[in-house]
């Protein structure tokens, strides 16, 4: 697909949607959540089993202006996707609740965070080492949401809404601020950013009991860590080279180990979670954000 018709693609939804974002109708239904809330506080908060109580509406909100607005023709229907997932006449749109606490989170507003089911662009891998003859590639990131369907691009956003909540006080409840994300799609990263968009990985994932059945004993969770081992670092982490078995997923890798729940787990090559820094969206013209 042409990189242009994308290029314009995405800007034509991020325009339209942030102005859904500013809209009165948007802003007084913001305003109509914070008032519910504010005046169920303490009754949500009885029986509601998450201190995150705006999350719920956040979500049906977006359903609702997106479904009406956007001029959705039918739903995009693989559950790899957003909270949100349609099809347009000239597009797939997925898009993602954020909502975060600003008393207790405010550093999570400074980047997106995402699993594989809500980008489709393939990352370079991350956190590469070499010490001496012993090389490990780096741990990749591989999407499941697909780039294209129906010869339509599939486009990614994160609508956000910032607020403050102690937990404690209703009159302390409030909305404060909002922002709307474009992350590019699998072709545009790759034109444009050489696939280099991941500040860094939030969480990772390994090889657990049931699937070292599957690779081999030698690859189950141990308690101890082996004499054997030779200790890297793996970006802020520590983590160890086995030099005596290969990965199970690249034969051509030493497997790495890391410490997990006071047991040590073979390292996957695959991330679970990561973050793109907000700045580098700014500076990019994807990332717009105003106060409510």
């Amino acid at each position: 697909m042409e990189i242009n018709k994308i290029l314009d693609t995405e800007t034509k939804y991020l325009d339209k949607i942030w102005q859904i974002q500013n809209s009165n109708e948007f802003l007084e239904k913001l305003s109509y959540i914070e008032d519910v809330l504010k005046n169920n506080f303490n009754y949500i908060y009885e029986n509601f089993d998450d201190k995150n109580i705006i999350k719920v509406a956040i979500e049906r909100l977006i359903r609702f202006f997106g479904y009406r607005d956007l001029n959705a023709i039918n739903v995009y229907p693989s559950p790899l996707s957003s909270d949100m997932a349609i099809e347009t006449e000239d597009a797939i749109i997925c898009i993602d609740a954020k909502t975060i606490n600003m008393l207790t989170n405010a550093g999570d507003d400074r980047s997106i965070h995402f699993g594989r089911n809500q980008i489709n662009f393939n990352n370079i891998p991350k956190y590469e080492v070499e010490i001496g003859s012993h090389k490990f590639k780096g741990v990749s990131f591989r999407p499941h949401l697909e780039s294209i369907y129906k010869n339509k691009p599939v486009l990614t956003f994160f609508l956000t809404i910032n607020y403050e909540d102690d937990h404690a006080n209703s009159d302390n409840f409030k909305l404060t601020s909002h922002s709307l994300v474009s992350v590019p799609n699998f072709y545009i990263s790759r034109e444009l950013f050489e696939d280099d968009i991941i500040s860094n990985y939030k969480t990772y994932t390994y090889v657990k009991k049931e699937l070292a059945l599957r690779y081999g004993s030698q690859y189950m969770p141990k308690a101890n860590k082996s004499s054997s081992w030779v200790e890297f670092r793996l970006h802020s982490s520590v983590a160890y080279f086995d030099v005596n078995n290969p990965h199970p997923e690249d034969s051509s890798q030493f497997c790495i180990w890391k410490k997990l729940d006071n047991k040590y787990s073979v390292l996957r090559l695959d991330a679970g979670s990561a973050r793109i820094d907000k700045s580098f969206l700014e500076e990019n013209n994807r990332c717009l954000r105003s106060s409510i």
